[in-house]
């Protein structure tokens, strides 16, 4: 097969060989006003001579993967076999290749060959320093690095390592610490590699023939026309190319991501609850897990925080909910909470209350993570809870002398409170008196001065003013006629 399959391309490429042959004889016999002719044919030669190329060189790509195929399928049963060389691992004893499934050997493909690792250890920083000293003994490189110290510290670091020592940088670095996850990945890119050798080929042809086609072409628009079409061929043959140069590269040098993550310790804290009758400043704590008493008894509550995880606690905060307390409430009895509670160490607090019944003890106790200086290592909080029953009996005898004393002077101590209270809420609003005196002041003043304005002005106008109108007293020739005046008039001469 492969025989005829050569025999077929050496005719082919004879006979395009001729046919280029005899198509430049004739351009070089033709005159010059026939110029436009002669590019347009030498154009139309590239494009043929161009798709023959094309299909000689896809042929001869094909006949070459089936020859390494049948190369692998035939084996050690074929005279041409491939056989894997044996991979020698320091400090191992030497095993064939196929004891070890991750380790590639050279079968004659193109197989890009990655990883990515998982690893917890103590110590971030050595780990790093650990992985890479053992991945550059190998000749291996650090290709790219990423550390975070923020809360957990953890980082990535990417490795570039020859495919015969992937499997020997893998076991290496999951030796470091713990491994949590590995993923390993194949890529089989030899049909990739040989088509783009095949491309590249054609594509070179390709470029050459469009140079010669310049060199000789005459008319102006021919030469733009080739220089259109070189630039266009030489571009998309570079990109070929940077294509291929990717991809052997990838091939040439396996990736091994690692990602280290630093344990952090597990913080962990108790707290137990006691109480007892009697105030003694915690004299007596932590107590004891059982209390009974009556209505009215002194009664101390004791509580004890240690810290049994393996880091510092800090920032301890409690909380009683079943007795109204909180960290605000209590004294220390033993030990102390300026510094960071170290591993197996304790607190003993206190505080000193009346019994009261149907109560009990619900505690609550939250507590940082810290370092040696008190840092927060931003991991979390942790909590424990604790409850208390108390066996309180309720006071149920009539209420004396002493009871009603006591209540007086609990209600004359309310009032006093909320006196305090309010003195103290208007003590800052004491300058406002005498300004809203003043202003009062002002106010009457005003309002006076006012009234008193308007009394002027009255007696004022009523000096303004003329007397009333008073009409003259009526003579006898003003007045009207009277019978008599009538009677007079009827005895005048007339008469």
């Amino acid at each position: 097969m492969e025989r005829i399959t050569s025999h077929s391309s050496r005719w082919r490429r004879l006979t395009t060989l001729l046919f280029a042959f005899a198509i430049a004889l004739s351009a070089c016999s033709a005159s010059d006003d026939d110029a436009s002719t002669e590019a347009a044919s030498a154009t139309t030669v590239a494009a043929s001579m161009d798709e023959a190329m094309e299909e000689e060189a896809t042929e001869e790509a094909v006949a070459e993967i089936d020859t390494d195929a049948n190369l692998v399928r035939t084996g050690a049963e074929g005279e041409d076999a491939i056989e894997a060389p044996q991979v020698e691992v320091p400090g191992a004893p030497a095993q064939a290749p196929s004891q070890t499934p991750n380790q590639p050997v050279d079968i004659g493909r193109d197989i890009i060959f990655t990883a990515s690792v998982a690893v917890e250890v103590d110590d971030v920083a050595a780990a790093t320093q650990q992985a890479t000293t053992a991945v550059q003994g190998l000749g291996g490189l650090v290709f790219g690095q990423e550390t975070n110290t923020e809360g957990v510290p953890r980082a990535t670091i990417t490795y570039k390592v020859r495919p015969q020592d992937f499997q020997e940088a893998l076991d290496r670095i999951g030796n470091i610490g713990t491994l949590r996850d590995q993923r390993i990945t194949t890529d089989d890119v030899t049909e990739r590699v040989v088509d783009l050798q095949s491309q590249i080929i054609t594509s070179e042809l390709s470029v050459e023939r469009l140079r010669g086609f310049l060199e000789g072409a005459t008319s102006l628009t021919d030469i733009a026309e080739l220089e259109r079409q070189l630039l266009e061929r030489e571009t998309a043959l570079e990109r070929l190319r940077g294509q291929l140069r990717t991809v052997q590269n990838q091939v040439s040098l396996a990736t091994i991501t690692v990602s280290f993550t630093q344990i952090v310790p597990g913080p962990e804290v108790l707290v137990e609850t006691g109480g007892y009758l009697g105030h003694d400043e915690g004299a007596a704590c932590p107590g004891f897990d059982e209390v009974a008493g009556d209505e009215g008894d002194l009664l101390t509550i004791c509580y004890r925080i240690e810290n049994t995880g393996d880091t510092l606690l800090g920032d301890i905060n409690i909380v009683d909910d079943g007795l109204g307390l909180d960290l605000r409430d209590l004294d220390i009895a033993a030990g102390t909470l300026d510094e960071p509670l170290g591993l197996g160490e304790s607190v003993v607090l206190f505080a000193e209350v009346d019994a009261e019944p149907f109560t009990r003890s619900r505690v609550q106790v939250t507590a940082s993570p810290v370092d040696a200086d008190g840092n927060d290592l931003r991991t979390g909080q942790t909590a424990a809870q604790y409850e208390l029953p108390l066996d309180i009996e309720e006071d149920t005898s009539l209420p004396g002398f002493g009871n009603g004393l006591d209540a007086g002077l609990d209600v004359l101590t309310g009032i006093v409170g909320v006196i305090v209270v309010a003195s103290g809420f208007l003590l800052p609003f004491v300058w406002l008196l005498p300004v809203l005196w003043v202003a009062r002041r002002w106010q009457l003043k005003r309002r006076a001065q006012r009234a008193e304005a308007k009394r002027e002005a009255a007696a004022e106008a009523a000096r303004h003013i003329p007397p009333p109108f008073s009409p003259a007293p009526p003579t006898a020739a003003t007045q009207p006629d009277s019978p008599q005046t009538e009677s007079a008039a009827s005895d005048s001469p007339e008469r």
